[in-house]
């Protein structure tokens, strides 16, 4: 594909995409009970996950899609002045050892829902 040429997302395209939130929002779901500072947005995730799968289920469109991808918040602050939850250890205040990870499965989340909106590529 050429600078010039546009592709756009064919109808098992976007059943790929949906199928790879489902399995990103699963993963995060496993590890979030273990993220002390975040195991309570399990439910959220998992309401997006069955939205996900209802769309799955029926004959979607792109606006269903857009929706679903719309509706899924970050739990992750992004602002300049925002810091992780810090934990103290023996060797002072940082970071816990649960975060790097959950940041990690978080943004694939994320990448897959953006990717959710998408109708195509150059």
């Amino acid at each position: 594909m050429g600078p010039d040429k546009q592709y756009i997302y064919t109808r098992d395209d976007k059943q790929k995409q949906l199928r790879e939130f489902i399995r990103c929002v699963e993963v995060l779901c496993d590890y979030l009970p273990d993220c002390e500072a975040f195991s309570s947005k399990v439910d959220t995730f998992r309401a997006y996950q069955r939205m996900a799968m209802a769309l799955s289920r029926k004959n979607f469109n792109q606006s269903d899609f857009t929706e679903l991808s719309l509706s899924v918040k970050s739990i992750i602050n992004l602002h300049k002045e925002w810091i992780p939850p810090l934990k103290e250890t023996n060797s002072g205040w940082g970071v816990p050892a649960y975060y790097p990870k959950l940041e990690e499965l978080h943004e694939k989340v994320m990448k897959a829902a953006f990717e959710l909106r998408a109708i195509g590529k150059y």
